[in-house]
């Protein structure tokens, strides 16, 4: 049997142990995402380090994730008003001067998505709509992205909290009693908006919490060597852990919000990191003279080092989904002590919800420190 045929008979096998909704634990040996069972193939012998290396690539940067079926669409919020509908474009109301809550009610019947801005630069009395985009009486379709800019109160508390969520989890061993469990809640930095409402979603042990919108889909995976995957997906969409498998963008491509850990796997962490820490190569030397190991990276993407061994990773749309990617990268270089780890969270929301994505990857850096 080939490599790409085991490969294709692990991910059945992954993917047939992860219906929605269920909690089941994968056969003794094999285990979630891109985990290998305790850690042999990091250690494997040179005889089969060709053999790793093709399978590394096939699995690749990303995380495994399910295919969702033919012909479902994957986005509720299109990145254009020129996305066609039944009975053409209606007029936008006119929201200026209304309650942040009764003009986003105004134009959800309408069939517009709200994001909501919040500025204390104006003099409006807190919660009402000082300003519109698309603006009053414009042609749009339905499932554009509304943006309300509202007035805020400069004494508004600095923080807010969030329940949890606990995401269905294919796991790498049985569950036990004696796990941990995911927080129950989380207290973020409160973000510059009130629409969309954020919520925490975690894997059933607490290993990788992260926060996207709220009444989204979710689904996790936790290795037996402490790797994890957390994805969260728009209402309508088949639930996945991650936006891809190495290089190739899971089919149909969706928006969301996909968290991502590696720690034992130090393969893992290489393909984690290799396209975008330059360092890696001199700390992976193993891994990077194996050819074909380390992916390409999308067309058009821009790393930012923020230092620290932390950095920004921006893909514009149709890289990893239908709209624009950001992401952000915490690497952690092995030490005598410790092996190499790599957390990583990728938001996928239109443009017009950048400053969303931006809150979102602020909190996973506060949360994974």
């Amino acid at each position: 049997m080939t490599v790409e045929e085991q490969l294709r008979d692990y991910k059945a096998t992954l993917d047939a142990a992860s219906e929605p909704g269920a909690e089941p634990a994968l056969p003794r040996g094999v285990v979630p995402i891109r985990i290998r069972p305790a850690r042999t193939l990091v250690v494997a012998a040179v005889a089969v380090a060709a053999t790793i290396a093709v399978a590394f690539a096939a699995v690749g940067v990303a995380h495994r994730s399910s295919t969702s079926p033919a012909g479902v669409n994957t986005s509720t919020t299109p990145t254009s008003a020129s996305s066609p509908i039944t009975g053409g474009p209606a007029r936008v109301a006119n929201v200026v001067g209304l309650k942040s809550a009764e003009a986003t009610t105004v134009l959800n019947q309408e069939g517009f998505e709200v994001f909501t801005h919040l500025t204390t630069a104006c003099a409006s009395p807190t919660g009402i709509v000082i300003a519109q985009q698309p603006p009053p009486g414009a042609l749009a379709h339905a499932g554009t992205t509304a943006t309300l800019t509202v007035c805020d109160d400069a004494t508004s508390p600095t923080t807010t909290t969030l329940p949890v969520v606990l995401c269905p989890t294919v796991s790498g061993t049985v569950p036990s009693p004696s796990d941990p469990a995911a927080p129950k809640s989380l207290t973020i930095s409160r973000p510059s908006f009130t629409a969309p409402e954020l919520s925490g979603y975690s894997d059933r042990v607490g290993r990788l919490p992260i926060t996207a919108p709220k009444g989204w889909n979710c689904k996790a995976g936790d290795g037996t060597d402490g790797s994890t995957a957390v994805g969260v997906t728009p209402p309508g969409v088949t639930p996945r852990d991650s936006w891809g498998v190495g290089d190739k963008v899971t089919q149909p491509p969706t928006d969301g919000v996909f968290g991502s850990s590696d720690g034992a796997c130090q393969g893992c962490v290489y393909g984690d990191v290799c396209e975008i820490v330059p360092s890696a190569a001199a700390d992976f030397p193993d891994f990077a003279n194996l050819a074909g190991f380390c992916g390409t990276a999308p067309s058009g993407q821009q790393v930012t080092p923020l230092g620290n061994d932390l950095y920004r990773i921006d893909d514009p749309a149709g890289a990893l989904g239908p709209d624009p990617a950001h992401s952000m990268l915490r690497y952690v270089p092995k030490t005598a002590a410790t092996d190499a780890t790599a957390v990583r969270v990728t938001c996928i929301l239109p443009a017009s919800q950048a400053s969303v994505c931006d809150a979102l990857l602020d909190e996973f850096v506060a949360l994974n420190p």
